[in-house]
């Protein structure tokens, strides 16, 4: 937890917090991640060259050792080796297009194959109800890429700014030439709601483990915020409870300052 205080994140996390999913896209990057780590609370990975580890946000390798990788540029060189990826992606970014694959096995399969193109197309587990979206040949080498646009690189194309990063809220603005989704590379999970210019929206699973939403042409303010009803529960649950306590020991003064 030493870089806590410093809010610097890691990709290795700490095992009571893992999900399920996390491990087995983690296992895609580097199949022993889990096994090798001198913590067996700890996942370590190394992999540094898949283009999944670039769709993590993984922006610098710490290493005691040399690396000789043409996406690795070293900034920092004394007791340890710091290398900045100069292929990595951005927190929150946005695609054009999607395609739809329900089966888990046939999911973990295209993440790991050399079709995937994670700057052109999100991977989603069903069908979105939207004007735009299409469905696409799967597995085929020759079909599987959208048609491609004037360009390949979203940045181009749209704006994305991440202008709040909270625990429990995120707040992104984002202006788009053209219709597509923006991704947000944060763990998909259930409690978290999406509200689009102040609607509430629909987070789709992506890539397997990220979060994803649609947007139309121009300019949006998007809001991620995690309100799960677990916490509505406990914290309504809690205040009743409180209410029964404080009702509980004005009876009980009551009842004592009488027989006195």
């Amino acid at each position: 937890n030493t870089m806590f205080p410093y809010k610097i994140q890691t990709v290795n996390g700490v095992e009571p917090l893992y999900l399920n999913r996390y491990i087995e896209f983690i296992s895609l990057i580097d199949k022993d991640a889990v096994f090798q780590a001198v913590c067996p609370y700890y996942v370590h990975l190394t992999n540094y060259k898949s283009r999944l580890t670039d769709l993590l946000n993984v922006k610098y390798i710490l290493t005691t050792q040399e690396i000789n990788e043409n996406k690795l540029k070293l900034i920092y060189n004394r007791d340890i080796r710091i290398y900045e990826n100069m292929k990595v992606f951005p927190r929150a970014f946005v695609v054009p297009e999607a395609v739809v694959i329900k089966e888990k096995e046939e999911i973990l399969r295209h993440l790991s194959s050399n079709d995937f193109r994670p700057d052109r197309y999100v991977i989603l587990e069903e069908e979105p109800k939207v004007k735009h979206s299409r469905r696409l040949p799967l597995f085929e080498t020759s079909k599987v890429n959208p048609a491609p646009r004037k360009t390949t690189d979203a940045s181009l194309w749209c704006g994305v700014n991440i202008t709040k990063y909270l625990p429990h809220s995120v707040s992104i603005e984002a202006d788009l030439s053209d219709a597509g989704f923006l991704v947000l590379s944060d763990s998909y999970y259930p409690g978290w709601k999406v509200y689009v210019n102040g609607k509430e929206d629909k987070i789709f699973r992506t890539n397997y483990i990220m979060r994803a939403v649609y947007l139309e042409k121009g300019y949006h303010k998007v809001d991620f915020v995690y309100d799960p009803m677990s916490f509505k529960v406990g914290k309504y649950a809690s205040f009743l409870s409180l209410i029964l306590v404080t009702l509980f020991l004005g009876i009980h003064l009551v009842t004592r300052s009488k027989l006195r």
